[in-house]
């Protein structure tokens, strides 16, 4: 939820005493304490007494708590720092100078001091646990045959190994140590987060919220230990003569006598690199006598290879052969995404390991036949100059996840799309394979509070027509992507230049994602009719498709930073549209809506968006988005109400067994 702070003018209330001009004259005295920063200094990075310094409510708070008879009673050069003369005891019969002696602080001020720091940082790690709902995602192997628990158990011995090699590129690898007289919730936090910082707001941004009471700051083991790590550093890699060489995604910078070096993952990491190496090559022998799944197999050995000689290029070629006719699991293990890296240049290790989702998969060999079907109908709606074509699904892989580990392990959520492999390296094909996630967030407490929100959102109407089945919200994935591979799209050329490079990148986009998410509502009237789909799920889905609206729509149309949200977006032009055609009403609170007018409306909108990205018209594309966008577009969707309803104030924090 987006808070607004309000500033209150001075108010007479009933039931309130008259203010006295004693009490007046005591106001008028205490204003000396208010000067500007005097309350709430933020000394955010200060340090007072080798600690993080606190501000001064948290001081007070916490010392009255911890029944110290001592009141910080106003920051009078506003450096947020404590001093001498701004403490006062408490006490009736408290003396001051137990802890202020000669105008200086004496020693038990100190330790009382670094022991309300202490307070704080317990504090601050309980509430970010507590901010994370556990959750556990697992997955029974005892029934399965015995390669299945042999390969399953070396790819488990692999995922271990592959969390200290991201321990090494966090900085959390060399903390470990300093957790043996850590406390339980302290241990806990610093497993959950690949290390003692915290993650979530507003925890991450205060310095006393740390796993550890040493307070470290991060510092990565793919740059120089020994020199400090920030943006100066990217920048001084960025102008060496060898920047080429340092900035590469497999390997590590360090320094030596004739300036800086690059060193290969697999000699950086080398213990590690060769643990995994074992482990993939263990699990690879699990599948020597396994005729359906050599593919797996070919990308063990591949990848096993890779730890050892880093070429990822050869393991990309062998993962990229792999697809879910020729193997029932998925698996990628390698360093990819450079998100976490200091520079965004090095690429992180991470293990994921999932089970092909067959449910997915026979509804894609049910939507085939149609697709071309599809085609026709969509390029029908649009007319000329746009005209039908060839078309197939080129659709992502769908897969229960049974691990993520290392990179893919977040401390809160995980990812549900991903599309890999990101560099582009020698032996490697110019694709890429997408995977979607379907068994996440479908737990019982998931779903009930799904059930939840849904129950305080939508009219009683509407509600009969939720279900907490996972068939409708597959569909709604399922058919979102299988959409974009039909109708016109970003590259969709007119006049000689293709839609994106007429409507901008950014503008392309939300334009095919809208198109993807209507026509995959359109499809269900042709669904239907071709008795693919009964009445019941029809209206499943479609409830699905607006709750997925809003649920994008509470997550903003922007992040705090300005940056676009894409399916925010999406959201609010697709719900704006409905709200237009009257298929959306809020009524009490609730939404209401009209499902025969839900169809109508979405063709209507589908046609627009559809015609925009076949011509190109950026001036009607910039208008449309404008116009539900705009502040008061918002603001006629209720999104306040969204927000409160659906942005749950603790996240889900995944745990991952497999029983085998």
């Amino acid at each position: 939820m987006i808070a607004t702070i309000e500033r209150n003018a001075a108010r007479s209330r009933r039931g309130e005493a008259a203010t006295s001009p004693t009490l007046l004259a005591l106001v008028l005295l205490s204003s000396a304490w208010l000067a500007p920063g005097a309350l709430r200094a933020d000394p955010r990075g200060a340090v007072q007494f080798g600690r993080p310094a606190l501000l001064r409510g948290d001081f007070n708070r916490l010392a009255a708590q911890q029944g110290l008879p001592l009141s910080w009673v106003g920051d009078l050069n506003g450096n947020g720092l404590l001093d001498p003369s701004e403490l006062e005891a408490t006490d009736l019969r408290a003396s001051r100078s137990r802890y202020v002696r000669d105008g200086a602080f004496t020693p038990q001020l100190v330790r009382d001091y670094q022991a309300l720091v202490e307070a704080r940082r317990r504090e601050l790690v309980r509430a970010e646990l507590d901010r994370g709902r556990p959750v556990l995602v697992l997955t029974d192997l005892r029934k399965g045959p015995a390669w299945e628990r042999a390969l399953v158990g070396a790819l488990v011995s692999a995922a271990e190994s592959i969390e200290t090699l991201h321990g090494r590129q966090s900085g959390a690898a060399q903390l470990t140590s300093q957790l043996a007289r850590a406390d339980a919730e302290s241990r806990a936090l610093f497993a959950r987060n690949h290390g003692p910082w915290c993650s979530v707001s507003p925890g991450r941004d205060d310095p006393c919220c740390n796993a550890l009471p040493s307070f470290p700051e991060r510092r990565s083991e793919s740059y120089p230990l020994n020199e400090p790590q920030g943006p100066a550093l990217c920048r001084l890699l960025e102008q060496a003569p060898n920047a080429a060489q340092l900035l590469t995604p497999f390997v590590v910078v360090r320094r030596g006598s004739r300036g800086f070096t690059s060193l290969p993952y697999p000699e950086a990491f080398a213990p590690e690199m060769r643990a995994v190496a074992t482990e993939l090559r263990r699990a690879a022998a699990a599948l020597n006598t396994v005729p359906g799944e050599q593919a797996l197999r070919a990308y063990l050995l591949a990848a096993a290879a890779a730890f050892g000689d880093n070429d990822w290029g050869r393991a990309d070629a062998a993962w990229l052969a792999m697809t879910p006719r020729n193997s029932q699991w998925y698996l990628r293990v390698a360093p990819d995404e450079p998100y976490q890296d200091l520079c965004r240049r090095k690429a992180a290790f991470h293990l994921v390991l999932g089970r092909v989702d067959q449910r997915a998969s026979n509804w894609l060999e049910r939507l085939a036949p149609l697709r071309q079907r599809v085609e026709r109908a969509l390029a029908t709606l649009v007319g000329a100059p746009y005209a039908a074509r060839d078309v197939a699904f080129d659709v992502p892989e769908f897969i229960h996840v049974a691990l993520n580990a290392g990179d893919s392990r977040y401390p809160l959520g995980a990812t549900i799309g991903q599309s890999l492999p990101n560099w582009s390296t020698p032996g490697a094909a110019q694709r890429r394979r997408t995977i979607v996630v379907t068994n996440l967030y479908t737990d019982t407490d998931s779903l009930a509070l799904d059930r939840r929100q849904a129950s305080e959102l939508l009219s009683r109407a509407a509600l009969q027509d939720y279900t907490s089945a996972v068939e409708p919200a597959l569909l709604v994935t399922l058919l979102h992507e299988a959409s974009h591979n039909v109708g016109p799209h970003p590259g969709t050329r007119s006049a000689g230049q293709a839609a994106s490079e007429r409507l901008g990148p950014a503008l392309a986009t939300l334009l095919e994602e809208l198109k993807a998410q209507l026509v995959g509502i359109w499809a269900l009237g042709l669904l239907r009719e071709q008795q693919l789909i009964s009445g019941p799920l029809m209206r499943q889905v479609q409830l699905k498709a607006v709750l997925w609206a809003l649920g994008h729509l509470a997550r903003g149309v922007r992040t705090p930073d300005g940056e676009d949200r894409p399916y925010g977006q999406v959201a609010a032009l697709q719900l704006g549209h409905l709200r237009e055609a009257r298929a959306l009403l809020w009524e009490g609170g609730r939404v209401s809506i009209d499902l025969g007018a839900l169809q109508r409306a979405t063709q209507g909108l589908l046609q627009r968006v559809a015609r925009l990205l076949a011509s190109g018209e950026r001036d009607e594309a910039e208008a449309l988005r404008e116009r539900y966008l705009r502040p008061g577009a918002l603001a006629a969707l209720q999104i306040r109400r969204v927000e409160d309803v659906l942005l749950d104030s603790s996240r889900v924090s995944f745990r991952y067994a497999i029983v085998h």
